[in-house]
């Protein structure tokens, strides 16, 4: 049982919640940064490593792009070209020579020319051997070739070997990867070979072919200082062999992968391409792959996992101490705000229960400067509205006692004067003076209506009844010089329920305030209309004049009631008692509005719930 109450406690609840979230964003935090790290340095590897490869690759790239521009040299020279056409088709070079004396000299020229543009390319000292062969192997020109001995069939031993006719035959440089030197088969010596077409200065025929060798020191040189982990790999990649590169030295070997997800996101060049990819007896690696810049060169790397998991392990710590201080932080949170917050909710907790025993006296010491203070100056402000509110009800009542008694003493004897004013109408008949007469007939009606009904609201019809017997006595005293009009938007607005007594006081305004001052004929006219629908249906009623009008200083008196001017007979029934009445039954959205224009007309306008004659009498019982 304390356990749920402590649950349901605000301090049960701080504490709960903080350490939720204080666990549940640091957990967050911690994985988020775990694999943002973990992301960002396999990227920082990926792209040191590359930086490394590609220095290399850039530099093996020069030098092999060099040699490859001595070699099309050799093979557009027209020098050479020359030299080949004239052997083209003709014996070994002692039989052409013994023909043709001039051919020796030729074979000379073509030499020293050859050897002056091998001098200057800087990478020539990686060729081994150059041999400058007519469609006939016997007549060959051989050159910087090593220590291994020669020999007289060198054109036929080359173009006996298995890579000879796909390199001669390819549309470009291709490449067969690393292959024993022909020269010598005693010992495991490697060469890279390059064989091209020798094309005739006349025509598009090929009159001979050009065989060069490239040592693999080009590469190995530079792979030796190469900075690679224990548990690194790394492979060269020329056309389709593989060959794994160990302390400067190749050997062939297979290079399986089943590629699992790509990360050349990470790298810097677009020549370049990491993945993820499971390597047999390896397991899950980051692979590196970089082009030489010529087509089928590439060298490739199998990052170090050892470097990884050891600044995994040292991140781990990192986070690990990030944890702790997180946690710690939580603890003093959870403190900190059970002191600012226990404390000030339970000193609002009284306070709201003193109010609820009523006591609303405003309290200073919850007016804290936070949001928690913002509270308790809202239960004071409360509190101060209540007693407001209350002070104004008991106001209120008051002033419709007030109203009720002026009412009460407007009603003054109807029966005596009822019956007053039917003698005086009977002696105005027998004496002939019928205007006399019908003048108390319609006074006598209006007393009939005050001292027999006692409802505070009737029809329209009955209340535009009403104000026509009152404007009828008053056309007794203006003459034909006013004049009334009605305008009913509808017939069914004659059943709706309307205050009694709210249409005279606006037509004796118009009277007294708009027509009697302009000292001329003037015409009051009536409208009535409904405006909205359903439940926000609403009678509007209006009275308007095109007397001398008024301003808004004399429209806010006579709404407020400073001006009660009224007639004799309605004492007090002024227009602010009207709007009074409406507004008492009906809310401060309803009342009497008064618009005017100076010289021109007054319209004083009464808005009131659309109740019919049923809805009225259910509503009044």
């Amino acid at each position: 049982m304390r356990k749920n109450s402590l649950l349901k406690s605000i301090r049960g609840k701080i504490t709960f919640f903080t350490a939720a979230l204080t666990i549940t964003l640091t957990v967050l935090a911690v994985t988020i940064c775990f694999y943002a790290f973990h992301s960002y340095q396999k990227k920082m590897m990926i792209r040191s490593s590359e930086f490394n490869l590609q220095s290399i690759a850039d530099n093996t790239s020069a030098d092999l792009n060099n040699i490859l521009s001595f070699v099309k040299w050799c093979c557009s020279s027209s020098d050479v070209a020359e030299y080949m056409d004239t052997i083209h088709g003709q014996g070994t070079l002692g039989q052409i020579s013994s023909k043709n004396p001039r051919v020796a000299q030729m074979a000379f020229d073509t030499y020293d020319r050859i050897w002056e543009e091998y001098t200057l390319h800087n990478q020539s000292n990686y060729i081994r051997r150059l041999i400058l062969s007519s469609d006939n192997p016997l007549a060959y020109m051989q050159m910087f070739y090593s220590s291994v001995p020669d020999r007289a069939d060198a054109a036929s031993l080359i173009a006996s070997q298995d890579f000879f006719i796909p390199l001669y035959e390819a549309s470009s440089f291709q490449w067969d990867g690393l292959v024993q030197n022909p020269f010598n088969r005693i010992s495991d010596e490697f060469i890279i070979p390059v064989v091209r077409p020798i094309y005739s200065g006349e025509s598009s025929q090929t009159t001979g072919w050009l065989y060069v060798e490239i040592s693999p020191e080009l590469i190995t040189s530079r792979l030796k200082a190469y900075p690679l982990e224990s548990d690194s790999l790394l492979y060269l990649t020329i056309g389709e062999k593989n060959y794994l590169c160990d302390k400067g030295t190749l050997t062939e070997s297979p290079f399986e992968y089943q590629q699992v997800s790509d990360l050349t996101g990470s790298t810097i060049s677009t020549s370049s391409k990491a993945m993820e990819a499971i390597l047999p007896g390896l397991g899950k690696r980051t692979v590196l792959t970089c082009s030489l810049g010529i087509s089928d060169f590439q060298l490739t790397e199998v990052l170090s996992v050892r470097r990884d998991r050891a600044q995994q392990t040292l991140y781990t710590c990192m986070i690990a101490g990030i944890l702790f201080a997180a946690l710690s932080f939580g603890v003093v949170l959870m403190y900190f705000l059970n002191r600012t917050i226990v404390k000030p909710v339970h000193q609002l907790r009284q306070n709201m229960d003193s109010i609820s025993r009523g006591n609303f006296d405003k309290n200073p010491d919850i007016e804290w400067e936070n949001e928690l203070g913002e509270i308790g100056k809202g239960i004071n402000d409360l509190s101060e509205n209540v007693v407001n509110l209350m002070n104004t009800r008991i106001e209120q009542e008051r002033q419709k006692k007030d109203l009720e008694y002026q009412i009460l003493q407007s009603q003054i004897n109807p029966h005596f004067l009822y019956n007053t004013l039917n003698s005086v109408k009977w002696m105005a008949t027998i004496q002939g003076a019928t205007g006399i007469a019908d003048m108390m007939t319609v006074l006598a009606r209006l007393l009939k209506n005050v001292s027999k009904r006692s409802e505070s609201m009737i029809t329209l019809k009955e209340e535009l009844e009403l104000a026509g017997d009152y404007f009828q006595i008053q056309q007794y005293r203006y003459g034909s010089s006013i004049s009334i009009r009605y305008e009913i938007a509808s017939e069914d607005l004659f059943g709706c329920m309307v205050h009694r007594f709210s249409l005279q006081p606006l037509i004796e305004n118009a009277l007294f305030h708009g027509l009697e001052p302009k000292r001329a004929p003037g015409t009051i006219s009536v409208f009535a209309s409904s405006a909205g629908s359903g439940e926000t249906k609403d009678l509007v009623l209006s009275v308007t004049d095109d007397g001398i009008g008024m301003s808004q200083e004399t429209i806010e008196k006579i709404i407020s009631g400073e001006s009660l001017e009224g007639s004799d007979f309605f004492k007090h029934i002024g227009i602010s008692n009207v709007n009074n009445r409406i507004k008492y039954d009906f809310g401060d959205s309803y009342g009497i509005t008064i618009t005017s224009e100076p010289g021109v007309y007054t319209t004083m306008t009464i808005r009131i719930p659309y109740i019919r004659k049923e809805e009225g009498v259910e509503k009044q019982t």
